[in-house]
């Protein structure tokens, strides 16, 4: 089960970060796009912290060894693949930053 939500957060992973790419090549045509699809990464985002929470839940509650190395592994594949995700949010702010600014001097 571990499995199938890490492969669920990994397809969520891959939509936003093909949703930054979209956006950044969005900035130079359509700013309105672009403000969107930033949008659409920050919902996503939502819901992957959600299946984050929810995976780590299943994990601690799981019966293992805390100090064994398949909790480490897990642990720290789910919180990387996270931080990568938070920096896709995070640039994807920016971008939104830029678009909204430049459509209201427009």
């Amino acid at each position: 089960m571990f499995k199938l939500q890490i492969v669920s957060i990994l397809k969520s992973l891959r939509k936003i970060s093909n949703d930054l790419t979209d956006a950044i090549k969005a900035v130079g045509s359509d700013l309105g796009e672009a403000h969107d699809i930033c949008e659409n990464i920050k919902d996503e985002r939502r819901k992957m912290r959600q299946e984050e929470w929810n995976l780590l839940d299943r994990l601690y509650n799981y019966d293992m060894d805390y100090l064994s190395r398949t909790f480490l592994y897990l642990k720290e594949l789910i919180e990387n693949i996270m931080m990568l995700a938070d920096h896709i949010k995070s640039f994807s702010e920016y971008i939104q930053f830029l678009a909204t600014k430049y459509l209201i001097f427009d």
